[in-house]
């Protein structure tokens, strides 16, 4: 493993990298399913979009990118498919990680000097070590937010601002499932490895709940 400081000047290149490429993927998303992916996520009134915080903005974005799914294909799907990378660049090895993106619920069971945070991935009960700075500044153990990752050799990062992601909204997350979901658990659908599609109404669902009850206010972002 690398040592701290070339880890953290790693994960810079990388988010700095990620944040061109987000943008660059956003023209593989019309307004109109922009605003088809800010109504599930209950930010469109009418025909307006209204954030209580421009962090909430941010989520949409990501949940638009990643989750809307057309003809089978997200946004990222389709720029990752049209784009050709550099082999050994930062761009490649995010191409790669934004393939497997997975979102879920984590629990912080340590925050380390580094920007480094030891998590748990609530779902798959697997250990993850995040890097992220603004997060390691305010994180506190036992806290849980939901959050989409991208795992790397000796880290991993978010894709964008993470949501609180408490008691109560856990409740309320049950209360919704997803019918579909739900019958699919029942029959023995092992959460840790959904389909891109079942991942994807899960993470849709999650959002939809956090930004109910008041968590777009509440983001830390990366």
């Amino acid at each position: 493993m690398k040592d701290i400081s070339e880890q953290l000047r790693h994960y810079r290149e990388l988010r700095a990298a990620q944040q061109r490429m987000h943008s660059e993927a956003l023209s593989f998303l019309s307004r109109k399913s922009f605003k088809e992916g800010a109504k599930e996520l209950g930010v469109l009134r009418g025909d307006r979009l209204v954030f209580r915080s421009e962090h909430e903005m941010a989520v949409t974005v990501d949940h638009c990118l990643y989750d809307l799914r057309r003809n089978g294909r997200t946004a990222i799907d389709r720029y990752l498919a049209q784009t050709r990378f550099e082999e050994g660049t930062a761009e490649f090895e995010l191409a790669a990680a934004m393939r497997r993106a997975r979102y879920s619920i984590f629990v912080v069971e340590e925050v380390q000097r580094g920007a480094v945070l030891s998590l748990r991935d609530l779902f798959r009960q697997e250990p993850v070590r995040l890097l992220d700075q603004n997060l390691s500044e305010t994180a506190k153990a036992d806290v849980s937010f939901a959050s989409r990752i991208l795992l790397f050799e000796d880290f991993a990062m978010t894709t964008g601002a993470a949501l609180p992601f408490d008691k109560e909204m856990g409740e309320e997350l049950s209360r919704r499932a997803d019918p579909r979901l739900e019958r699919e658990i029942r029959k023995g659908l092992d959460v840790a490895h959904m389909t891109p599609e079942q991942q994807a109404r899960f993470a849709t669902l999650t959002i939809r709940v956090a930004l109910d009850l008041g968590a777009g206010e509440r983001i830390v972002s990366h």
